[in-house]
């Protein structure tokens, strides 16, 4: 399983450095901003929190084979993000966005320590592309989802950067 922590570090080593400015300014036209990025990471932790706090779980046995989740890594595979989960453009400075992002990893560390490991693997939910996910599965996701986005947010900073120069 991927290191949750370990990604949204990697996330911030990159962007701490960078301005404001930086992070909102466009490095193409329908391209996102780092602060969009930082933004629909923000958007999709916060909905998986309201999931997994509704308890609405399902449980599942020993026979339960888990999907691999590791194609989310893929970005050779669009997904289309939906309108929910699309960050406006609007100007956002980096620590209104860490906040944000620091508080819902609060809220989802919360959630699984409450449950507790045991339970985070035998409790499940369904998502609407994969279905029947752990909610271990679920966290894993947020991991893989943003490592996949810590890619994208590399490629932005180069150029910008690269315009920089």
């Amino acid at each position: 399983m991927m290191d949750l922590d370990q990604v949204r570090q990697d996330i911030w080593e990159i962007i701490l450095p960078l301005s404001d400015e930086m992070i909102n300014q466009s490095v193409g036209h329908d391209q996102w901003t780092i602060a969009q990025v930082l933004d629909h990471l923000y958007l999709v932790e916060q909905a998986i929190v309201g999931q997994l706090s509704n308890e609405d779980y399902e449980e599942v046995d020993a026979s339960f084979v888990p999907k691999p989740l590791d194609f989310i890594l893929d970005r050779s595979i669009k997904v289309p993000a939906g309108d929910t989960f699309v960050s406006k453009f609007e100007f956002q400075s980096l620590n209104s966005l860490k906040s944000k992002l620091d508080q819902s990893r609060q809220q989802l560390l919360e959630i699984a320590h409450r449950l507790g490991p045991e339970q985070i693997q035998k409790k499940a939910q369904r998502h609407q592309a994969f279905g029947l996910l752990t909610l271990s599965q679920w966290i894993e996701f947020i991991a893989l989802h943003e490592q996949r986005h810590l890619e994208q947010i590399k490629e932005i900073s180069q150029k910008l950067q690269a315009k920089d120069h």
